[in-house]
């Protein structure tokens, strides 16, 4: 399927703000990322996903996903330990074999893996989701029952290794992308385009910025540790949350000519950009550890680091294939 640069926006302003998500900023403004930023790239996920043989999706999915998770993790291991922070180093480790983030009501506590918890968990996600698509015709309401019961015995209970409850903990959200692509719901093109009235494009954007903020004022969301406060409600506010950043990047991409370059560079490399932001992130907090740095500093270092990383990876890639 054909690359939209709308969605490649999208992509790398969600991936931009997960990296300001995790530095240290006001309660609401988190609240307000975590609303949406994660459920954005399953949705899109879900939307362009298409049936492959088995095999095939296996081994292509192990090397975009498996990879680079278990590459990530034990690097960020490594680093705590040539730092000497050895402890932190054996939690790190344990964590990224484990395979999750834990929960912090579980009664079985386990160590964390950190950002790179979407890669396995959308691996499992879209194995799962090809099963459940293909052998039967209610999927979609299998796999919001799914995902209510996973993120249910999760948070309260137990968070088994490997990430595969929180896979499936995320198919809500693939399988909404999937039926937007069934469907024909253009949501990547705002569907608010084909209202020809003005003043009826303006109640449908306020209808859902409403539905936005009532969802971020009664709900929380995170799906790293299965936190869905309200699920309904939470849910609503993160299709209605990427609806909204669906508009902002058709914006950006109509009117801007840098900042649409930029984004799309974000979105097109947002997976490398969660990895090396893992790495920049744990590299940038040894540092907190031993000098002060100021807050908004930790943030723009985190940001320029990870594209930086970016920026050299595929400068070297691009090398090694020329040679």
């Amino acid at each position: 399927m054909k690359r939209n640069d709308v969605v490649d926006i999208m992509k790398g302003l969600a991936i931009l703000l997960m990296i300001v998500g995790h530095c240290r900023i006001p309660d609401f403004l988190r609240v307000s990322i975590f609303s949406f930023h994660m459920p954005l790239f399953l949705i899109i996920g879900g939307y362009y996903f298409r049936v492959k043989q088995v095999d095939v999706l296996i081994r292509t999915s192990f090397h975009r996903l498996i990879e680079p998770y278990l590459l990530v993790g034990f690097l960020t291991a490594l680093i705590y330990y040539l730092f000497g922070f050895v402890s932190e180093a054996s939690f790190r480790f344990l964590g990224i074999l484990y395979g999750n983030n834990g929960s912090d009501v579980a009664f079985v506590d386990t160590p964390y893996c950190g950002a790179v918890w979407f890669l396995l968990a959308l691996f499992w996600c879209r194995m799962l989701f090809y099963y459940v698509y293909s052998f039967t015709k209610i999927w979609l309401l299998l796999c919001l029952i799914f995902s209510l019961l996973s993120s249910l015995f999760g948070y309260y209970i137990w968070n088994p290794p490997f990430g595969f409850l929180i896979g499936m903990s995320c198919l809500s959200f693939f399988a909404t992308g999937k039926y937007l692509n069934l469907h024909k719901i253009q949501i990547f093109r705002l569907f608010l385009v084909k209202i020809p009235k003005k003043k009826f494009k303006f109640l449908v954007t306020g209808g859902v910025i409403l539905a936005w903020l009532t969802a971020i004022s009664l709900s929380r969301l995170e799906i790293a540790k299965f936190y869905y406060h309200i699920y309904p409600v939470a849910f609503i506010g993160a299709c209605s949350g990427t609806t909204l950043l669906c508009l902002f990047a058709r914006l950006i991409h109509k009117r801007t000519n840098i900042c649409r370059k930029f984004f799309m560079y974000l979105g097109k490399n947002s997976l490398l950009v969660l990895c090396y932001h893992q790495l920049s992130y744990h590299l940038i907090r040894i540092v907190e550890n031993n000098v002060f740095v100021d807050n908004y500093l930790v943030i723009l270092l985190n940001i320029v680091f990870s594209i930086l990383f970016v920026k050299l990876h595929n400068s070297t890639k691009q090398i090694v294939r020329n040679d």
